[in-house]
């Protein structure tokens, strides 16, 4: 469930990232490693994502910023918070809308509610008055041209990678015709060789050489091409 230590997990390893300048971080809502996924801890991450998005801009350093007007106006060691200008700055660092800045008075006048129950909230209002903002038209349009060319590019992988198939099986078939051819042509030879009165002359004892050739040097490649695949 979202606590502390999720917050905690979520705000270190998220902001790392971030200041080493990796440009996608996932995992918002998410805990126990991804197997649970909480719609309050995805509001929690919400804000600890604007907080780092606000952390990455840097800190504006300008004499508004520094309140310098302020600081001769009101002078060293004075009250400076009901200055305009502190309040008007107030918000500047983060604006979060779960994490409670109240005071513990107000906090506890306010129901003692922690982040996850303020989140919980956030959950159950959006889901009942939320109303979704449709794409613009030509982001829409843009993202359905990336679709389409993802989709003619993953065709276009399987129609090759089936005239590959295809080849192979051809090649396979090719052999097996050739095995074939061989294995009858060396039946009949032996099978004439048997015959009481046949004469053979020496060319049949040259084809039955030169086919058993032919199937030694086809088993060495074929078994060369499997151990290479193998190692590849």
């Amino acid at each position: 469930m979202p606590d502390g230590q999720a917050g905690h997990e979520k705000t270190i390893t998220s902001l790392l990232a971030a200041l080493s300048g990796v440009n996608m971080i996932y995992g918002s809502g998410m805990l126990e490693l991804g197997m649970t996924f909480s719609m309050e801890q995805m509001v929690i991450d919400n804000d600890i994502i604007r907080m780092e998005r606000k952390v990455m801009e840097g800190v504006p350093v300008t004499d508004e910023t520094l309140a310098v007007d302020a600081i001769k106006e009101i002078g060293v060691g004075n009250d400076f918070i009901a200055h305009p200008s502190t309040m008007e700055n107030i918000d500047l660092a983060s604006d979060p809308l779960v994490f409670d800045r109240l005071m513990l008075g107000d906090w506890r006048n306010n129901g003692y509610k922690d982040a996850a129950d303020v989140a919980h909230e956030i959950v159950v209002d959006v889901l009942k008055n939320h109303a979704v903002k449709p794409i613009d038209a030509d982001v829409l349009k843009e993202m359905q041209a990336i679709a389409k060319k993802a989709d003619e590019a993953y065709l276009a992988r399987a129609k090759a990678e089936e005239r590959e198939h295809a080849r192979e099986e051809l090649q396979l078939l090719a052999i097996q015709s050739t095995n074939a051819a061989i294995a009858l042509a060396e039946a009949t030879a032996k099978a004439v060789q048997r015959i009481p009165d046949a004469k053979c002359n020496g060319d049949m004892h040259a084809a039955l050489d030169y086919a058993a050739k032919v199937k030694h040097e086809q088993k060495d490649f074929l078994t060369k091409q499997g151990i290479q695949a193998i190692l590849e």
